[in-house]
């Protein structure tokens, strides 16, 4: 097996500095599977079978680093998504970094100004030194120049030198690694000078300076394997459980309650959107969920429904007249002779009606299903007739004496008087005392 080694050699050219002799090993490509989870959760992946650091992204290149680390864990997911990781090696040296700035040269008397560093690298692994050089009006105690890192960081002050004709002086401060490595963020290091009110123009300029900055620094670099993908697949939302409110096979003009175990989003056969429903009709039915992150569900079980047609309603008929008397009994049948159902409560195929009124029958079926009324009979019963007066003749004892009374009736019904028959006591109706 080929050893999979990647050599970077960096080579970067200071003011006056060199920097060489930095690689790092490419880590093979990971391994990752990818997975499925439930719409709406998040989703865990681990890679494995590389070294380095790794690294996951939303681009098979290129992208936005989502994460480091060996397992990932997405956000809450309503799609299918692939995510992407690669091993990142690390290689480093070591390098030292001497730069000379530029001049500068102040015509003013009390001068200030700056000069600066240009690439300078961060990494400093230990103080830097920093020697400047200045000439001028510099000639007493009282004639110096204040020097300055970034940040107003002061760093101190020049010895005076020889006015005008003279060499360079110089001095040397030292700067704190943390000092080089926040100013040098941005690839430069500039250095401010601040003149004495004293130093004066008087050498065709009131002062010069520079500097020369030296520091140690350890140099780091990166390099990444290929990436590998994971896809995550989205499971729909579990399925609704519908829940009945009776048998899904029902008599006709009855109606079955569906429920769905979601209290919202429900979509079902024919459009409804409510969590339960009527039904009064044969069909099959399901219902999908959509959730508030617009997460669908799998289709709920179907659900059919039957409708039983109604029996046919009975024919009922009187065995004796409709109309008697009070204390008579009027005997209805129905044509069915079982599962019947009368208006006055009775449940066999004769009832007998001895109160006034309108009378039906109904019929249920195996399936309990109740058919529509019957035909109506009314029965009607006459009240007995009431005496209002009598009188009687006069009766002689031992002789057969014939009883006309004068006798007056009376009938709630003003029903006409068909005969009038006397009882005496013997046993014997008629109009004849004896």
């Amino acid at each position: 097996m080929r050893n999979n080694l990647h050599f970077c050699f960096l080579i970067l050219f200071f003011k006056t500095g060199v920097v060489l002799g930095q690689y790092c090993q490419t880590p093979a490509t990971p391994s990752v599977s990818g997975t499925a989870v439930t719409c709406g959760q998040s989703a865990s992946i681990t890679a494995t079978g590389s070294s380095g650091t790794y690294r996951w992204f939303n681009a098979p290149s290129g992208g936005t680093l989502l994460d480091t680390g060996a397992t990932f864990t997405s956000p809450n997911l309503t799609s299918n998504t692939t995510y992407y990781v690669e091993a990142q090696g690390q290689g480093g040296g070591s390098g030292s970094f001497s730069g000379t700035s530029t001049t500068l040269t102040s015509y003013t008397t009390g001068g200030t100004g700056t000069f600066t560093f240009s690439n300078t690298p961060t990494g400093a692994t230990g103080n830097a030194t920093l020697t400047v050089y200045y000439r001028g009006d510099l000639n007493s105690g009282s004639e110096y120049i204040d020097y300055f890192g970034e940040g107003n960081t002061y760093l101190g002050i020049s010895n005076y030198t020889s006015q005008c004709s003279g060499g360079w002086g110089s001095r040397s401060f030292t700067i704190s690694a943390a000092n080089i490595n926040s100013w040098a963020s941005n690839g430069s290091i500039t250095i401010f000078a601040d003149a004495m009110s004293s130093v004066n123009a008087i050498c065709s300029h009131s002062f010069q300076t520079y500097g020369v900055l030296s520091y140690s620094y350890s140099t780091v670099t990166f390099c990444s394997s290929n990436r590998a993908p994971a896809a995550v697949t989205l499971n729909p939302l579990p399925a609704p459980q519908i829940t009945l409110s009776g048998p899904n096979a029902f008599c006709n003009g009855d109606s079955l309650g569906l429920t769905s175990s979601y209290s919202y989003g429900n979509q079902w056969t024919g459009g409804d959107t409510n969590a339960t429903i009527f039904v009064n009709s044969a069909t099959t039915l399901q219902a999908v969920h959509t959730a508030s992150n617009g997460c669908i569900s799998s289709p709920s079980n179907p659900v059919t429904t039957n409708v039983f047609p109604l029996p046919a309603a009975p024919i009922i008929s009187n065995l004796t007249p409709l109309s008697g008397c009070a204390n008579d009994t009027t005997f209805l049948q129905s044509s069915i002779p079982n599962s019947i159902q009368w208006s006055n409560g009775d449940t066999l195929a004769t009832t007998a009606a001895t109160t006034q009124g309108t009378y039906f029958a109904t019929h249920t079926d195996i399936n309990g299903c109740t058919s529509l009324p019957s035909n109506t009979l009314n029965v009607i019963v006459n009240p007995a007739p009431i005496i209002a007066s009598a009188s009687t003749p006069n009766i002689c004892l031992g002789l057969t004496t014939p009883f006309n009374a004068n006798v007056q009736l009376g009938n709630t019904n003003n029903a006409s008087i068909s005969s009038v028959a006397w009882s005496f006591g013997d046993n014997n109706t008629g109009n004849t005392l004896n």
